[in-house]
């Protein structure tokens, strides 16, 4: 189909107002319209089911290796990740301890420096020679009391709310309605 058809279709669609009287012009053009995306769509897929089929071959050949793979990597970043979070987490709570020790006048500040100089930092990035990597602070969070949780971040469970709307179950703060949808037949 060549634009400049599509064109004047999507001008006629754009213009079209729908009545009573202009139903029965509707529904004919939109079966022509169905029609003929029926017929697109079949010559699409004589193109495109022989390249899908050899698609699914190929990733079939590979989806072993590549989830032994994927699962490899993220086992490696998680460990990585737990470590340098853990190191992270007790450099931070030694500087806090060793600050409060200082504020206290427990602790001189020289050997307050000392001891924060003397903590290390865990390596920021590593640098080899297949490749390197960097950390990178990521924020996160859990969901500690959901009932706590204010209604504006709270999702509804849209298939357990049409699962009762099926079976005509009432749910307080759900309206249940109906709307008109067009189904053409060809």
């Amino acid at each position: 189909m060549k634009n400049t058809q599509i064109q004047v279709i999507e001008k006629k669609v754009t213009a079209l107002v729908i009545t009573a009287e202009t139903m029965p012009d509707a529904t004919e053009i939109l079966s022509r319209l169905n029609q003929m995306l029926d017929k697109l769509t079949i010559e699409k897929e004589k193109l495109t089911q022989p390249l899908n089929a050899t698609l699914k071959e190929i990733r079939s050949r590979y989806k072993e290796s590549e989830v032994k793979l994927e699962t490899a990597i993220n086992t490696i970043r998680s460990k990585m990740s737990e470590y340098q979070t853990a190191e992270q987490a007790r450099i931070t709570l030694q500087e806090r301890q060793i600050a409060k020790l200082a504020s206290k006048g427990t602790l001189t500040i020289d050997k307050a420096v000392a001891r924060l100089e003397g903590l290390g930092r865990p390596l920021a990035t590593v640098s080899v020679d297949s490749g390197s990597l960097s950390f990178v602070t990521v924020p996160q969070f859990e969901i500690i009391n959901f009932k706590k949780l204010p209604d504006s971040f709270k999702l509804p469970n849209e298939v357990e709310i049409r699962k009762a709307q099926k079976a005509n179950i009432n749910i307080p703060g759900v309206r249940f309605y109906t709307i008109q949808s067009p189904r053409n037949s060809r």
